[in-house]
């Protein structure tokens, strides 16, 4: 936790100092550990005797560490395309889920902690005129939140504002059986915001 929460002073700290990237892996270290935790992640999702996996992937944080054109890990590439490595490593794990005897018991949330810091990352040398053209250098202020229910055939698109901190909610209510299905989701969203 306190690794996680001096990153972003000690960047700055680093800045003021004249120096760049001062907290930043490499490329290819990202490469290294995002090749470890998929094995990981494969494993955790063929133990049946795991009833919640958590996961949480480095993808698609700078540094780049994916090229979306060949399609290869490599110590190259930008935000978006680790952004690609991102579908593509949710893509892997679904057929993991798929092939597992209790696919149709499992519930996938899919949550980011923030979105795509614009104005944070554009700093850094390895900002790209893609980069800048795609995200016209505004901070998006909407994190992914995403639920596919056991068992769910068809979608349910739920727009609206949500704290992200209801997050919990929504998780603690899904584990106790309070909510099911995206219906159930909703009413309890509906019910949460008024």
């Amino acid at each position: 936790m306190w690794a996680n929460a001096w990153v972003l002073p000690h960047e700055y700290l680093g800045r003021l100092l004249g120096q760049r990237n001062s907290a930043s892996i490499t490329g290819q270290q990202k490469v290294e550990d995002y090749q470890s935790l998929t094995l990981h992640a494969a494993s955790l999702i063929d133990n049946g005797r795991l009833h919640m996996i958590f996961l949480h992937l480095p993808v698609p944080h700078p540094p780049g560490s994916y090229n979306r054109r060949t399609r290869q890990l490599c110590a190259c590439g930008d935000y978006l395309d680790n952004l690609s490595l991102a579908d593509e490593t949710l893509g892997q794990l679904r057929k993991e889920i798929d092939v597992s005897p209790w696919a149709s018991e499992t519930t996938i949330i899919i949550s980011s902690d923030h979105s795509w810091r614009v104005p944070y990352w554009k700093q850094n040398p390895g900002w790209t005129s893609q980069e800048e053209r795609v995200s016209r250098g505004q901070f998006d202020p909407r994190p992914v939140f995403l639920i596919h229910f056991a068992n769910q055939s068809t979608g349910a698109n739920i727009d609206a504002s949500l704290n992200e901190i209801r997050e919990h909610d929504i998780v603690s209510a899904m584990l106790s059986g309070e909510i099911r299905s995206p219906h159930g989701l909703e009413q309890f969203l509906h019910l949460a915001m008024h």
